[in-house]
């Protein structure tokens, strides 16, 4: 059965509106400013992130809310309106199935020594602070404790970040 542009492009921004809300639940700071859904058939990512959002989320996507999809060329699509320093999402689903979030297999990993790092380290709360400074790696501050962070430590905090925004994502993805 063929649906209408208008009837398939909804059903797209219906995705990338889930991808945006997800985001914006896991970070409160966040605003709809912040994370937007693109207009369909505009260029580029399908969730624009700002400044403030990309640190937070390392990540761009690319949703595809479709019945038959090449898979491969989603990817290729990912990649191609991928921004330096990110890395592509994506995120695929189709009628009566729960969506999937595809990523490099190197990212999975990352995710997985993550989750690993912070069983063994258990931390004291499971919500931390998700203030820039504390996210950014370059960030510099006369404050002397963040001085003695090591770019180390920062890495795994900005893990541990990208650990629960998927553990979210995953979450509200299921409730759809």
């Amino acid at each position: 059965m063929c649906m209408k542009t208008q009837s398939c492009k909804a059903k797209g921004r219906r995705l990338q509106q889930q991808v945006r809300d997800k985001i914006l639940s896991c970070f409160d700071h966040l605003t709809l400013d912040d994370v937007r859904s693109t207009s369909m058939g505009a260029g580029g990512e399908d969730v624009q992130l700002s400044t403030e959002a990309r640190r937070c989320v390392p990540f761009s996507f690319e949703c595809k809310n479709v019945e038959k999809l090449n898979v491969w060329g989603a990817i290729d699509q990912a990649k191609d309106n991928c921004p330096k320093g990110s890395d592509p999402v994506l995120i695929m689903k189709k009628n009566g199935r729960d969506a999937y979030a595809v990523i490099h297999m190197d990212a999975f990993f990352e995710l997985i020594l993550s989750k690993k790092h912070a069983q063994e380290t258990k931390p004291d709360t499971e919500t931390e602070s998700l203030s820039p400074k504390h996210l950014d790696v370059s960030s510099r501050s006369d404050d002397k404790q963040d001085k003695k962070r090591t770019r180390e430590e920062q890495s795994e905090e900005i893990r541990n970040v990208m650990k629960r925004f998927v553990k979210n994502m995953n979450e509200l993805l299921d409730e759809a």
